[in-house]
C-alpha cells in the first residue's frame, strides 16, 4: 500500500512537470519535480511508523495500539496474557510505595474496576487483597519505586514510569503473550505531582491490559494530556484488548 501511494505521487509529479514543460515553463517543471521528490522521501521515511501502528493497532479501538514482545510479534487482542480477561494484581512490593502514590494508584484502580477492568491492587505491604479472581485466572505485576535518574523518552522527556516485561510466542507464530511484568515509578518525577501520579497509574493499568498507548490527544493515558481520568474510549480499548469486553 505504501509503495502504491509513492508510485501515485511520483506519477502525479511527473505529469505536472511534463505539462509545465509543454507550456514552456521550465522553472515550474523543476519546482514540481523537486516538491514531488521531497514528498516521496517524506512518505518513505514515515511509512515504517504508519506500518508499525497498523500492525499494533487494536481492532475495535481506533487510535489505540498494543506492543510487541522480544519476538517482535504484537500481543493478541483479547488475550494479551494468553487467556481472556485475566485478573492482574498490581503488587506494591517492598519497599512499599509512598502513601501518597499508593493512594493515587488505588483511586485509579477503583475507577478501572468500576468500569469492568479486571485489575486489583495489593495492600501497601504487598499482600494479596482478599478477593478472588472473578474468572479464576490471575497474574501479578510488581510495582517498584526508584530514586534514581530516569531515562529519557524518545521525545527527550524524563520518564515517570518504565515497564520491564518478557513475552513468548502464544503458539500461533503471529502473536506474543505476556510472560511476566514489572513496573518502576520514578519518584523524582512523581513526588509532589499528584496529577502525574494518576497519569502514571492510568498508564500502568492500561499497559497491564495490553494497551501500549494512543495517538488520541484527549485520552487519559497519553503523555502530556490534560484529561485527569480514563475516558470512555480508554476503558473500551482496555476491555477489548484484555478480552473483558464480553464479560460482566
Amino acid at each position: 500500500m505504501t509503495w502504491l501511494v509513492i508510485i501515485v505521487l511520483a506519477a502525479t509529479g511527473l505529469v505536472s512537470a511534463f505539462v509545465a514543460l509543454q507550456r514552456g515553463s521550465g522553472l515550474v517543471a523543476l519546482a514540481s519535480i523537486l516538491s514531488t521528490a521531497l514528498i516521496i522521501v517524506l512518505a518513505y521515511i514515515a511509512s515504517p511508523m504508519f506500518s508499525s501502528l497498523s500492525i499494533l493497532g487494536i481492532n475495535g479501538a481506533p487510535g489505540y495500539y498494543t506492543y510487541t514482545g522480544p519476538n517482535k510479534l504484537p500481543l493478541q487482542v483479547g488475550e494479551p496474557w494468553g487467556q481472556p480477561c485475566v485478573q492482574v494484581m498490581l503488587d506494591a512490593q517492598s519497599p512499599p510505595l509512598p502513601v501518597t502514590i499508593y493512594d493515587q494508584l488505588s483511586q485509579v484502580v477503583s475507577q478501572a474496576q468500576r468500569a469492568g477492568i479486571n485489575v486489583t491492587i495489593s495492600t501497601p505491604g504487598g499482600y494479596w487483597p482478599y478477593t478472588s479472581p472473578p474468572h479464576g485466572v490471575s497474574e501479578s505485576v510488581g510495582v517498584n519505586v526508584s530514586l534514581g535518574t530516569p531515562p529519557n523518552s524518545l521525545s527527550g522527556v524524563p520518564e515517570h514510569i518504565l515497564f520491564q516485561y518478557s513475552a513468548k510466542d502464544n503458539g500461533s507464530g503471529r502473536y506474543d503473550e505476556i510472560d511476566e511484568m514489572s513496573a518502576t515509578l520514578y519518584l523524582t518525577q512523581l513526588t509532589g505531582h499528584p496529577a502525574i501520579d494518576r497519569l502514571a497509574a492510568r498508564q500502568l493499568v492500561a499497559f497491564v491490559q495490553g494497551v501500549g498507548g494512543t495517538i488520541i490527544a484527549s485520552s487519559g493515558i497519553k503523555d502530556g494530556t490534560s484529561t485527569d481520568s480514563f475516558t470512555s474510549a480508554d476503558i473500551s480499548a482496555m476491555r477489548i484488548m484484555s478480552g473483558c469486553h464480553s464479560r460482566s
